[in-house]
């Protein structure tokens, strides 16, 4: 399985394949993992109380509802085992972590193409059989950057309810996307208790390397066969006290989402005026169809790596995902891209 931000393998000096916050990490959290250095002689607390706390009041939920992991993937793994499906639902295309973890438990994969235009459509409430166990979806969808119809998304979850499949909802992106309040699923845990929420502090707080993300859900029988499937102690004191500083910050992330805005727009419309195909996107990420098939390897030879999604089900070579970095950096990206095309074209 491959992921964006490979940079141990590569010479990177501009990094576009991983969709972080392109405000960087806030020196409040780098203060914050500064000073837990001096803490590392003790365990982390394994209840993660303070975290989980201050989570708790931002999301407006109860603190019983969350399951915290060593980054989002950790999580979504320790679910699958805990669900134990045999028939799991996937639209594609999507996250390809999705696929990993369903193929460790064993489960079959039923893929569910997407419309040309790479949208969930209304053909998604057809293909909900019975004997399907789980579906998982991605909200705003990776690689594509779309939301779900809100509408159709509710009426898939209350098919899901009726027909007893569970469902895992990716919401890592959310936070950085056009509209979060209208676009989230959070506030309709009640409503769908078959429904987990996925989400990370990675993407909305540059923080990968740190490893911090969650589920949210309302079955508490069900969250504890999912925490019975984490090790102990998994996440550390230097990504608890990471978390608790990023809450406090939770509010400049409205900034950030301004700007995401506005260099995603004019991203787009730079890399259209080259004859290069952009999806539209409501999260900070573009999914690009190049005319130069070997974009990714033109691009990693002048140090720029961005993600070649050939490797997605449901979608070839040509198609790459570009995140929105700060305007410096897209103006580079936009001038390497435009010459490697020009050169294509002498």
């Amino acid at each position: 399985m491959s992921h964006g931000g490979d940079r141990y393998r590569n010479k990177v000096r501009l990094d576009f394949s991983v969709n972080t916050n392109p405000s960087g990490v806030f020196e409040s959290v780098k203060q914050a993992l500064s000073e837990s250095i001096a803490k590392a002689e003790h365990y982390p607390d394994q209840e993660a109380q303070k975290l989980r706390e201050e989570l708790a009041k931002v999301l407006n939920v109860d603190p019983d509802w969350i399951i915290f992991g060593n980054g989002a993937s950790e999580v979504l793994m320790a679910a699958v085992r805990a669900f134990q499906p045999k028939k799991v639902l996937l639209p594609v295309p999507s996250f390809s972590g999705y696929q990993w973890a369903v193929r460790a438990e064993g489960a079959e994969i039923v893929y569910l193409p997407m419309s040309e235009d790479h949208q969930v459509t209304e053909d998604l409430l057809e293909s909900l059989y019975k004997d399907a166990d789980l579906l998982i979806l991605c909200n705003p969808n990776n690689p594509t950057g779309r939301y779900i119809d809100h509408d159709l998304l509710g009426k898939i979850l209350d098919r899901c309810l009726e027909k007893g499949i569970s469902v895992i909802l990716d919401e890592c992106f959310m936070e950085l996307s056009d509209d979060p309040e209208g676009n989230s699923c959070i506030k309709g845990l009640e409503t769908w208790p078959n429904m987990i929420l996925l989400r990370a502090f990675t993407k909305s707080f540059a923080i990968p390397g740190v490893r911090l993300g969650y589920m949210v859900g309302m079955d508490t029988e069900r969250n504890a066969k999912i925490r019975s499937q984490l090790p102990e102690w998994n996440l550390s004191i230097m990504a608890q006290e990471a978390g608790v500083a990023a809450l406090k910050e939770i509010g400049r992330l409205q900034k950030s989402r301004e700007e995401v805005f506005a260099e995603r727009e004019r991203l787009a419309q730079s890399l259209t005026e080259m004859g290069v195909t952009c999806m539209e996107s409501n999260a900070n990420f573009i999914l690009v169809k190049s005319p130069v098939t070997d974009l990714y390897e033109r691009l990693l030879e002048k140090e720029i790596l961005i993600r070649d999604c050939s490797d997605y089900q449901g979608l070839e070579k040509g198609y790459y995902r570009i995140a929105v970095r700060p305007k410096e950096e897209n103006d580079e990206l936009i001038r390497q891209i435009r010459e490697i095309i020009n050169e294509e074209q002498k």
